[in-house]
């Protein structure tokens, strides 16, 4: 996720015409984690910004291996833990939305592989975008 940049007025004084937006990024399989890269005033007298990167890695920060996800959810099965398990309302409301999409799909929008995907998935967000280029 990419945040709105901070309004140039505030860095006007220190001559700073533009400060880069901060990213949030949510890593899934198979290197699990959350990093978020900001800018921070270094220290001292002036302002002087630079990239501050906090990075969370799951496979770094604990010492043993998560269970597979068919093992945890086994295991909770046979103890009775509901935890992961969705409510049976909350899978009939689950298929009442996915059938109308299954039943009257939408058009494919085809696009080149490596590329950022096809024109008509930024209409869904405008005036935002997904992604800077």
């Amino acid at each position: 996720m990419v945040f709105r940049e901070a309004p140039a007025y505030l860095f006007s004084e220190a001559g700073i015409s533009r400060c880069e937006p901060n990213h949030l990024v949510i890593r899934i399989q198979p290197d699990e984690g959350i990093s978020l890269a900001f800018h921070a005033k270094q220290p001292g007298p002036g302002i002087a910004l630079q990239e501050v990167v906090m990075d969370f890695g799951y496979g770094e920060s604990f010492a043993s291996q998560p269970a597979e996800a068919y093992e945890r959810l086994l295991r909770d099965a046979m103890a009775g833990d509901h935890t992961l398990f969705t409510r049976e309302d909350g899978v009939d409301r689950a298929w009442e939305i996915v059938t109308s999409a299954l039943e009257q799909p939408g058009p494919v929008h085809p696009y080149p592989a490596g590329s950022w995907g096809p024109a008509a998935a930024d209409d869904l967000i405008a005036p935002r975008a997904w992604h800077t280029r």
